[in-house]
C-alpha cells in the first residue's frame, strides 16, 4: 500500500490533467472508455508501484542526502538527521549501530513486534513515496503549462510543491516513530544477539561494536 496508493493517485491526477494532443494516438484508440482508461491507470500504477519497491532503498538513501568523502561532498537532509540521531542513540545507549545489525536483530522480532514494525514502515514509505508523486505532478504541470505557452497559469505547480512539503514533514515524523521502534527491538534483543553469533558480551559495548560490522558490506577501495 505504501508504494501502490501514491503512484496510483498521481498517475491519475495527471491523467486528469494531461493535454490530449500530449498523448499518443494509441491512448484514444485503444483506452476509449473510462473504464479502460483506469484499469490502464491501473496496470500502469502497479508498474511503477513495483519499480517503487525494488528501489525503495537508494531512493531512501537519496533522500537523507549525499556523502562522499571521495569528492568532498556531504550534504544532509532532515531525514538524514533523523537516521544520524537514531544511529547514534544506538552507539550511545549499548554501542551499537541499529542499522548496521538489523539483518540480524529483524529475524529476533516477535509476530507483535514484526506487525507494529510493518505499519511503522508502511506509513513512512506512504507518505514518502506520496511526496514523490507530488514532486512528479508538480513538473509535469510546469512543463505542461509552459510547453503549451501558459506562462501565468504554470505558476499553478506550487500547489503541489507545498503538498510535497507537508507529505515530505509528514514522512520524517512517521520515520522518528519507526526509528524508535527499531531502538526497541534492539534494547529488547541485543542480549540474544549476541548470544546467537557467539559474541561475547563479558564488555557489552564492545560487544555491540563488533554486531554492528558482522554483516555490513562495505565496498572495496579503488587504488
Amino acid at each position: 500500500m505504501g508504494f501502490f496508493l501514491p503512484t496510483f493517485f498521481t498517475l491519475l491526477l495527471i491523467s486528469i490533467s494531461v493535454h490530449g494532443d500530449a498523448l499518443p494516438h494509441q491512448y484514444h484508440d485503444d483506452l476509449k472508455t473510462g473504464q479502460d482508461r483506469l484499469l490502464g491507470m491501473g496496470g500502469a500504477a502497479l508498474f511503477a508501484g513495483l519499480l517503487l519497491l525494488g528501489l525503495r532503498h537508494p531512493i531512501w538513501k537519496l533522500f537523507e542526502g549525499v556523502v562522499s568523502e571521495r569528492l568532498s561532498i556531504r550534504f544532509k537532509t532532515v531525514f538524514g538527521s533523523r537516521s544520524d540521531a537514531y544511529r547514534e542513540r544506538g552507539k550511545k545507549n549499548w554501542g551499537l549501530d541499529p542499522a548496521g545489525a538489523w539483518p540480524l536483530l529483524a529475524p529476533l522480532m516477535s509476530a507483535e513486534e514484526r506487525e507494529l514494525h510493518v505499519d511503522l514502515e508502511t506509513d513512512s514509505r506512504l507518505f514518502l513515496n506520496g511526496a514523490i508523486g507530488a514532486i512528479a505532478i508538480a513538473l509535469y504541470w510546469l512543463i505542461e503549462l509552459v510547453w503549451r505557452g501558459f506562462y501565468l497559469r504554470s505558476l499553478v505547480f506550487v500547489v503541489p510543491l507545498a503538498v510535497f512539503y507537508l507529505l515530505y514533514r509528514a514522512a520524517v515524523m512517521a520515520a522518528d516513530r519507526w526509528y524508535e521502534q527499531k531502538l526497541a527491538t534492539a534494547a529488547l534483543h541485543r542480549l540474544e544477539l549476541y548470544q546467537r553469533t557467539g559474541i561475547a558480551a563479558d564488555e557489552e559495548r564492545k560487544a555491540g561494536e563488533v554486531a554492528s560490522d558482522l554483516v555490513v558490506m562495505r565496498a572495496p577501495r579503488r587504488r
